[in-house]
């Protein structure tokens, strides 16, 4: 299991200095805010000094046909920034985050208010739509030039008849088109249950459901090398809950990368009994002391360069008990590699 790392959260004088004439080289996850301008197929956002010699702005992979409508209106994008000379950079896995309210596209992520309704259509020759819970909207929506009243909830079966407020990414679906005209239907993809604590997916990252925060996400199963989705971990502390799901796998380059939740665990204080499960051997690695199996490290956080008394992050996973274990070093106690919580996955 290889070791996954995502670029660090931009502060936000970084993101004012790359908006800016400025910030070469700086690279990270983050949000602009600009003015969208299209060329052919290039799109770009113009953060500063519209039409001038010194105009900043940032390459979009961000297609043209969808970014058309938002010619010249001023929209937030967020994406992992590089900042490559004082006036120009690239904004990658773009997603936008604001925009005009009437005008709603394909690969949009938004929050959707509404009432489940669970269907099972059957029509002859087997050409119906999707089997599974429906949302009915609160309020109707428009996609494109159509306006939409329900949309399907895509890998996700809900309890009939509850309010629910939902997020995913929008997606227009088509059923039929073999023996029966084909049927442009809405579905939402890469659901979370706001109503439920889950976190949020923007396209890039998750956010938490208590106070937006970006969550770190661990991968504790790298099966995309097989086809299939990695197992992902995002961790909530605010919510002292981690939120269990897929993401990745060999999927349509248009499709929805995360799949959503399948359940939750708690964050929790570890016992004296599963502090003392755990040692850390001269090599630095922790190891099962029943069995002498080695923890496979997840990932790790430094704290920022020049900061006193701050502590660094490590997690572990234990693949036989399905447990992630978080450790900490540093700080005034001089703490190392003091295990700080558990999450039992598996439970």
């Amino acid at each position: 299991m290889e070791k996954h790392e995502s670029p660090r959260r931009l502060t936000d004088s970084e993101l004012a200095e790359v908006a800016g004439l400025g910030g070469e080289g700086v690279r990270g996850r983050g949000r602009l805010a600009g003015e969208i301008q299209v060329e052919g197929h290039i799109v770009t956002l113009v953060t500063a000094n519209r039409a001038t010699r010194s105009q900043v702005s940032f390459t979009l992979d961000m297609d043209d046909r969808k970014a058309r409508h938002l010619q010249g209106k001023g929209i937030s994008v967020s994406g992992i920034i590089h900042k490559i000379s004082p006036t120009h950079g690239t904004i990658t896995h773009t997603t936008v985050v604001d925009r005009p309210a009437a005008h709603h596209v394909p690969g949009e992520h938004l929050t959707l208010k509404g009432t489940i309704d669970n269907r099972e259509p059957v029509v002859i020759g087997g050409e119906a739509p999707p089997t599974g819970s429906y949302l009915v909207l609160a309020a109707p929506l428009t996609l494109g030039s159509s306006a939409i009243h329900e949309v399907f909830v895509e890998g996700r079966k809900l309890q009939q008849g509850t309010a629910v407020v939902l997020h995913g990414r929008l997606d227009a679906r088509t059923y039929g088109g073999v023996e029966t005209t084909a049927h442009p239907y809405a579905a939402l993809s890469g659901v979370s249950d706001l109503g439920a604590g889950e976190p949020s997916f923007d396209g890039g990252q998750f956010h938490s459901a208590v106070n937006n925060a970006h969550l770190r996400v661990l991968i504790t199963h790298r099966r995309d090398l097989f086809d299939a989705p990695n197992a992902i971990v995002v961790l909530d502390p605010a919510a002292a809950r981690a939120f269990l799901g897929s993401q990745g796998g060999r999927v349509r380059p248009e499709a929805n990368p995360f799949h959503g939740f399948t359940g939750s665990a708690p964050i929790a204080a570890p016992t004296d009994a599963e502090r003392a499960a755990v040692v850390f051997n001269k090599e630095g690695i922790p190891i099962v002391v029943a069995t002498g199996a080695e923890l496979v490290k997840l990932g790790e956080e430094q704290p920022p360069p020049g900061t006193a008394d701050m502590f660094s992050h490590a997690w572990y996973f234990d693949d036989a008990t399905e447990t992630v274990y978080a450790f900490v070093s540093g700080g005034i106690a001089g703490f190392v590699n003091r295990m700080e919580s558990v999450i039992h996955v598996g439970a």
